[in-house]
């Protein structure tokens, strides 16, 4: 089965349409001018994806493996949503990969820079919680969130929190960036943020105040 997952994978990479890799071009998740390696100097899509050989099983076709399974998470007097730690098969995991202060701290100049940078850092008590079940009774409890199923986000189409922004009715990294910038205002957005947070647009997105 997952064989054939791998062929109908490949034949979408062949067959996707331009606007997809016009986007990546170009965008801070574009490599394909700093690497002259495995890689492959020009590659757009095999810099984080394989068709071969994954290096995991739970991120499709994932080229890097998922290093670590513990973090300090975030944690408040006022959050009431249960924080867990990043699990197997969310973008969350996949981000850290990279997103951990060994690599994407900063501006990337091509591989030996960037994976000699520093220790990975396990601590995400200081950013904003991710892995956790963002719905409607946890609104209801908060009083200063919105209900993801009845919020309507005007950048990605009209459609709810819940259907375009949220994994599996969770909060993850994906729920504010786009890593292919091809949704929202991610392509043209700092951070590749799926709305642009010109006057705090995207934090307004979910929270009432």
């Amino acid at each position: 089965m997952r064989g054939h997952f791998v062929i109908i994978f490949v034949i979408f990479t062949l067959l996707a349409p331009r606007r997809l890799l016009a986007n990546i071009t170009g965008s801070p998740h574009d490599f394909s001018g700093a690497y002259s390696n495995p890689h492959g100097r020009g590659e757009i899509c095999q810099v984080c994806h394989t068709p071969h050989n994954a290096g995991s099983s739970q991120v499709p076709l994932w080229r890097g493996g998922l290093f670590i399974d513990y973090y300090k998470l975030y944690s408040s007097d006022t959050l009431d949503a249960t924080v867990s730690q990043p699990r197997d098969g969310g973008s969350s995991k996949a981000c850290l990969t990279c997103h951990d202060g060994s690599i994407a701290k900063g501006a990337l100049t091509g591989c030996q820079y960037c994976h000699n940078w520093g220790p990975r850092d396990t601590n995400l008590s200081n950013d904003h919680p991710i892995s956790f079940t963002y719905d409607a009774a946890l609104a209801q409890k908060d009083g200063a969130l919105r209900d993801p199923g009845n919020t309507p986000v005007s950048s990605l189409g009209g459609k709810t929190i819940k259907e375009v922004m949220l994994s599996q009715n969770r909060m993850e990294c994906s729920s504010c960036h786009d890593v292919h910038a091809t949704k929202g205002d991610s392509a043209t957005a700092r951070k590749l943020l799926l709305v642009n947070n010109a006057q705090d647009k995207l934090c307004f997105t979910c929270h009432i105040k």
